[in-house]
């Protein structure tokens, strides 16, 4: 009798056949995004379910064929997110090559925290690994300069591929569905590999698997690697997706008071700009357009203004129509450097713009306590409410995406 054959571990499917149930199961994962791609608030929800369910099958490679309880996963999960934060924002490393040495350096952790802990058996394996997950974790809220403190770190919103920050949460559900997918790839073929017989036999019988000539020390610390390593990734792809949350004090100290102090990439704004504020010409092309009853100016960011007059009177599908807030803003953004504009990049505009989301948030808010219908707030309130979600806003507060959402 093999190690794989030993009671207990069940004989694995043929190739072919576990293939296909591979496929059929990703068809069944993928059909809830094909039907709801264009609801944000769902899509949010699977890209996050998308993510767990990678992380699960990357914890089952040691939990589950291994057999052994680990508590200390989320040790190497923060390494991944904060190693690949570190990367983006001190190196202007990539965070699609971040992800390497940040899975890396959380494998080598795994390493050093099993080496020993693996010579413990049943509870007494889970405890010390509890004990370390712990103890990391006080350690992370203490480490300001790597880690933020209990703060975290800001990472701003720069829209854009070579950044994995996308504007569009169904590309964040694809990214995180592509890496269950890998993921769960790898434990089908870990199934037939010898790793994956050794690790079986371990969980059926250690004492029997020993005798049987397995190296079980070897065996245990190769899974709790591959597993470790995998987590990293997972840890990586969280960072950029929630982008480690901060408070919007953070976003002022860093962001904007810094712009203010040296009036830097700041314009004239209206306050409480209207379309009803606007005299357009009947032919655009030779006609001036004239922009009327200036409430209160003042010199502000460029986004309090169009955010106002984009997503307060906009729903959802009224702004993504024929893709016409992204089209705004980015002929915002041409004029700008067209009339001499510099150090003023894409992202900056949509951080701004973000910004003045929050707070325009805020105004039907105090229109229902000054006593206006509700006719008259709670329609822009939901206007703002699904901007606010779909532009990551609560980013910027520290609000995490499912409360937020």
């Amino acid at each position: 009798m093999t190690p794989a054959q030993h009671e207990g571990a069940s004989p694995p499917q043929s190739l072919g056949a576990a293939m296909l149930k591979y496929a059929g199961l990703l068809l069944l994962a993928a059909l809830p995004l094909a039907l709801l791609w264009n609801n944000s608030s769902w899509v949010g929800i699977l890209a996050t379910a998308y993510l767990f369910a990678a992380l699960a099958a990357a914890w089952n490679i040691i939990g589950g064929f291994g057999g052994q309880f680990s508590l200390g996963h989320g040790v190497f999960f923060a390494i991944g997110a904060y190693t690949v934060a570190r990367f983006y924002l001190d190196l202007g490393v990539t965070p699609w090559l971040g992800i390497f040495p940040a899975a890396a350096l959380a494998t080598i952790v795994a390493l050093l925290i099993s080496w020993p802990t693996f010579r413990l058996r049943g509870p007494f394996f889970a405890i010390a690994t509890m004990a370390i997950n712990e103890a990391c974790f006080a350690l992370a809220n203490y480490s300001d300069a790597i880690t933020g403190g209990p703060r975290g770190i800001l990472i701003p919103f720069r829209a854009g591929l070579s950044n994995m920050i996308f504007i569009e949460r169904w590309k964040y559900a694809l990214l995180m569905f592509a890496f269950m997918a890998i993921v769960v790839l790898i434990t089908v073929w870990l199934r037939r590999a010898r790793l994956g017989h050794y690790l079986m036999a371990i969980r059926a019988d250690e004492d029997a698997a020993s005798a049987a000539g397995i190296d079980v020390l070897k065996a245990k610390l190769q899974g709790m690697a591959l597993s470790a390593f995998l987590t990293g990734i997972g840890g990586g792809l969280f960072a950029m997706y929630v982008r480690v949350l901060d408070h919007m004090e953070q976003h002022w100290q860093n962001y904007l008071e810094p712009r203010f102090r040296a009036k830097s990439n700041l314009t004239l704004v209206h306050g409480d700009a209207y379309f009803a504020n606007f005299m357009c010409p009947t032919d655009p092309a030779t006609g001036t357009t004239y922009l009327l009853d200036w409430q209160e100016p003042t010199v502000d960011i460029g986004g309090y203004d169009l955010a106002n007059l984009f997503a307060t009177f906009w729903t959802s599908e009224q702004r993504h129509e024929s893709q016409r807030e992204q089209q705004i803003l980015r002929r915002y953004h041409a004029m700008l450097q067209a009339q001499g504009v510099r150090d003023y990049a894409w992202g900056d505009l949509l951080t701004d713009y973000r910004t003045g989301l929050i707070y325009w948030l805020l105004v039907p808010v105090q229109d229902r306590y000054d006593g206006s219908s509700k006719d008259y707030w709670w329609p822009k309130m939901q206007c703002l409410v699904a901007a606010f979600r779909e532009w990551h806003c609560a980013d910027l507060l520290g609000i995490a995406a499912d409360v937020a959402g």
